[in-house]
């Protein structure tokens, strides 16, 4: 009867509590509010996801390779047979079995509803994620997760990545000062950071540093409208003269770029390298005020300099016969569908370059992206050939020249002795002599020429060169030096029976100008290259290049420091130097 009691009075209590009428009052902080529970499987689905790891070319097995601190995007791709909505993915990433401090990161495009397939041409197709800055090196661990929190949660397998250390890529902007042998002088105006845009989003690199020479190339040549148009022959001889203020420099580690405003209206020569060998090239700096074309130009260019020959069709010269793809037309797509290459944009834009609408930067055939062809090229090249600044230069002689077609002839140019880097150049049919005044051998030097392409756009023709730029150990009774191939002599030049000598006390030097005197009792003709130290000799830069004049006249004061006048009659070189306060 007790029990009985006590259960109707717990009733009749509970009933009262649920039927009043009273206000009620404000939750405390530890109520607890219970709403309905959805139970999920505890258990995550295990998945196959599909991971493209990319930094601006990649298949879709991410077989190209990473360049570690290179900005890097990963595409996973999660397929369901379910349209699952609002699902978020992460990806985590661990190095030497322990998860990274900034391990998960969330993709940038979520939340999705999932899809039964990817179409990898659609950006959002995929999970899409930028990698921390502390992922990009050594080997890593991915693995993602995605849950929508009620009818989805999985976590997939695990893939490894490797990134591979490149240098950073060092560009050395020279302006051209081009004198119209008309009158006027036009030079390119910086900033030029518009010639590193195109390069910057397809070559494998983790940079580029672009720097501008202090001083410009000077160049006289022929004018349209005002405009620098200049023949292939002057492309050729700025070619050379960059081509020595980057040796002349010291600067092995530099890709210097001698940049010029041309007359294209309705077309014209658009940029000339060197294949491999020297980081020298001449580019122009675009089709309008938007300088459209000029960082493509500069990508092909230096693509060059790495050591690239063109890609096949629309025109391009001496096609690499080893490029992998083309399409029934001859031209050369960045893949096919053995290779299903895709580029991508990982400087912000996110856009997507497919291997069926894109062609090769190499050759001449529009749209273009870098195929991994090229870009695994332009990698190991620059794995190979990272030669850093000289910090003990030698004193050598430097010879350059071209050859004629059907090696019947060659061209040398004047040679200088200086201090500089001694570069190694691959050994060929060709042989460089150095011959003393009775004609005698003192040394020879086996080489291979180095191509140069001219590049043309609209309706210009373009053409190629073969030429050389060696450094030699200086001789002290060098009196002539000869090209030949085999026993065939194809140039000669001598010098005079003594070398040029400065004349004493005759320098002087003003605030804006350094004047000199040379007596030559052979009567040759002279040249000179004029170079300035900041630093006493550790690092030089050059400041007149092949001139006659006998003054350097600028229209600043010259810099305190240190002056090098070099005087040479084609073989033998004089050296002056003095210190300007």
């Amino acid at each position: 009867m007790r029990r009985f009691v006590l259960l109707f009075g717990v009733l009749a209590f509970l009933l009262v509590v649920g039927t009043s009428t009273a206000t009620p009052t404000a939750c405390p902080p530890d109520c607890g509010v219970f709403l309905p529970l959805i139970k999920r499987d505890p258990t995550p689905l295990a998945i196959t996801a599909g991971f493209e790891i990319t930094q601006g070319v990649q298949q879709p097995d991410t077989s190209v390779q990473l360049v570690a601190n290179r900005p890097t995007y990963a595409r996973v791709t999660i397929t369901s047979a379910t349209s699952h909505t609002n699902v978020e993915a992460y990806l985590h990433a661990s190095r030497n079995g322990q998860e990274l401090a900034t391990s998960p990161i969330a993709a940038i495009n979520n939340p999705r509803t999932l899809k039964s397939s990817a179409n990898r041409s659609a950006l959002n197709d995929t999970f899409n994620f930028a990698l921390p800055n502390d992922w990009l090196s050594g080997t890593l661990t991915l693995w993602v997760t995605a849950d929508n929190g009620t009818t989805y949660f999985a976590t997939s397998q695990t893939t490894t990545v490797s990134f591979t250390s490149v240098p950073t890529l060092n560009v050395r902007v020279v302006p051209v000062q081009y004198q119209c042998q008309g009158g006027g002088t036009i030079t390119p105006t910086a900033p030029f950071d518009y010639l590193i845009e195109y390069t910057r989003k397809v070559y494998p690199v983790p940079n580029i540093t672009l720097q501008t020479r202090a001083t410009p190339l000077t160049y006289s040549g022929p004018c349209t409208n005002g405009k620098p148009d200049p023949t292939q022959t002057d492309w050729v001889y700025l070619l050379y003269d960059i081509t020595d203020a980057w040796l002349a420099d010291g600067a092995p580690n530099e890709y210097y770029y001698a940049l010029l405003d041309v007359e294209c209206s309705g077309g014209c020569i658009a940029g000339l390298g060197w294949i491999g060998g020297y980081k020298a090239a001449v580019g122009w700096t675009g089709w309008n005020a938007n300088h459209d074309g000029a960082s493509e130009t500069h990508a092909h260019e230096v693509g060059h300099n790495h050591g690239r020959k063109h890609a096949p069709g629309c025109g391009a010269a001496d096609p690499d016969p080893a490029y992998p793809y083309t399409d029934g037309n001859g031209k050369s797509p960045i893949g096919n569908s053995g290779a299903q290459n895709y580029g991508f944009d990982v400087y912000g834009s996110q856009t997507i370059y497919p291997y069926t609408q894109y062609y090769d930067i190499m050759g001449y055939c529009d749209p273009t992206w870098i195929s991994d062809y090229t870009y695994e090229a332009i990698l190991t090249y620059a794995q190979q050939n990272n030669l850093l600044r000289i910090t003990h230069p030698e004193n050598v002689m430097f010879v350059s020249g071209m050859l004629g077609e059907n090696d019947t002839s060659a061209t040398l140019r004047p040679a200088f002795t200086l201090e500089t880097a001694n570069l190694p150049h691959a050994t060929g049919p060709y042989t460089l002599d150095l011959l003393d005044a009775g004609g005698r051998l003192l040394a020879s030097y086996t080489f291979a020429p180095v191509h140069a392409a001219l590049d043309p756009v609209g309706d210009a023709e373009g053409g190629d060169i073969r030429g050389f730029a060696l450094t030699i150990p200086a001789h002290p009774k060098a009196d002539a030096i000869r090209i030949r191939k085999g026993s065939e002599v194809l140039a000669e030049r001598h010098g005079g029976a003594a070398a040029p000598q400065f004349v004493e006390n005759a320098l002087t030097a003003t605030t804006n100008t350094l004047r000199w005197a040379v007596s030559d009792t052979d009567g040759d003709d002279l040249v000179y290259l004029v170079r300035y130290s900041p630093d006493g000799g550790k690092t030089w830069q050059a400041l007149a290049i092949n001139q006659t004049a006998t003054e350097l006249a600028r229209t600043t004061p010259l810099a305190p420091g240190l002056y090098e006048i070099l005087a040479s009659d084609g073989v033998h070189t004089s050296r002056l130097r003095t210190e300007i306060p």
